[in-house]
């Protein structure tokens, strides 16, 4: 998509052409209902050109606004192509500058892809993830039960969310309820409701996450930590419910394989076959490293350079195992944000923890004999 801007301007384009088709054509009209006498075929007849004009000069109007609109990001992508093309063959500069020149173009298209992702929820180029969300796009829509796994970080709730979003049931209510942290009466309780079943502090409430969640989704994160009599209730209820229309969807999130964890005997097997019609893992951050760039500029706060990644950061930063994934690169790049001052981030603005683990390719003034190309890729990679 174009700029908030640019599509401010063609919407108004789009306006103008419009009211200058109804304006035209509503003189015609008056023209054939008022004109009498001598002159009314003539009259008729420049009313009936001047209305053909108006809407030829709105269709014309229309059809620019809208090619602008849709060739804008295609000629942008191709000005930042020639110019990357054009940096990395200059002969005249040394190879090290050059490479972090065509460095700092890609972060800075990078950066302008903000509004472009590939699902709104969603900021991402990586192949992994797109196959991921692609997935979730065509499956989502029939309203099966979901297993979301992956690593903490990784977005497995905001992957629920798209989910549920996308689902037949997406104008019912989304009923979160985590598993962990809670003592089992108080995890019942909060589940399937009762007086019985609650702790003595508890105040008595109409229902619980099921009956909550009924015509929409329920969404457990941590399943895995449900205990098994829970298990096997949830599952009979799951089995109650049948085909009914009204019942409610179920997506689960978990950090651990729960594969593993029904061979080990602590989940139950059916309600993992219920639970995982569709599974759906979540590549962590460290193999999705084209990321990188559109996430910082989408965690960027909006003023000047500040966030921009110069070419040490953006290396450093690949070279980072991430095992906090996207949450602990969000606090990173907000630490950075505030240490550079509104200016580019560059590598002495990252935490130390980064700097010492993430690899690090050297800058253009440092001693030694430079390394080869074959080296640097396979150092990024």
């Amino acid at each position: 998509m174009s700029p908030p801007s640019h599509r401010h301007h063609v919407h108004t384009m789009v306006g103008i052409a419009v009211v200058n088709a109804l304006t035209t054509l509503l003189a015609a009209v008056l023209a054939f209902a008022w004109c009498r006498g001598a002159r009314e075929t003539a009259v008729q007849w420049t009313a009936t050109l001047l209305m053909a004009g108006g809407i030829t000069l709105a269709a014309f109007i229309c059809g620019w606004a809208v090619a602008h609109l849709i060739l804008r990001p295609g000629l942008r992508f191709a000005q930042q192509a020639a110019e990357m093309l054009t940096m990395a063959g200059d002969e005249s500069l040394p190879e090290r500058p050059r490479l972090a020149a065509v460095f700092d173009c890609v972060t800075r298209y990078w950066a302008g892809m903000g509004n472009r992702p590939f699902f709104p929820e969603f900021i991402c180029s990586s192949p992994q993830m797109r196959a991921v969300l692609r997935q979730v796009r065509m499956l989502a829509p029939t309203g099966i039960n979901v297993l979301v796994s992956g690593e903490d970080g990784t977005g497995k709730t905001l992957a629920a969310q798209a989910i549920h979003t996308r689902s037949p049931r997406r104008k019912g209510p989304l009923v979160h309820l985590d598993c962990t942290l809670r003592p089992p009466d108080r995890l019942a309780h909060d589940l399937f409701g009762g007086r019985d079943m609650a702790p003595a502090d508890t105040p008595t409430r109409p229902g619980g996450a099921v009956a909550q969640a009924r015509g929409g989704t329920l969404l457990l994160e941590n399943v895995a930590a449900l205990p098994k009599a829970l298990q096997i209730r949830l599952r009979e209820v799951i089995d109650t419910a049948g085909d009914d229309r009204e019942a409610f969807g179920l997506i689960g999130t978990s950090c651990h394989d729960l594969n593993n964890c029904v061979s080990t005997g602590h989940f139950d097997q059916e309600l993992y076959a219920q639970l995982a019609q569709l599974e759906i893992q979540l590549p962590p951050l460290r193999t999705r490293i084209e990321d990188l760039g559109p996430l910082a500029a989408h965690f960027r706060p909006d003023d000047g350079e500040n966030g921009t990644l110069t070419a040490s950061a953006l290396q450093t930063l690949i070279g980072y195992g991430w095992p906090g994934n996207v949450k602990e690169f969000r606090g990173v790049i907000e630490v950075a944000c505030a240490r550079s001052g509104g200016r580019a981030i560059d590598r002495v603005h990252l935490p130390a923890a980064v700097r010492a683990v993430g690899r690090w390719l050297p800058a253009a003034d440092s001693t030694g004999a430079p390394p080869s190309i074959d080296d640097r890729l396979q150092t990024i990679e």
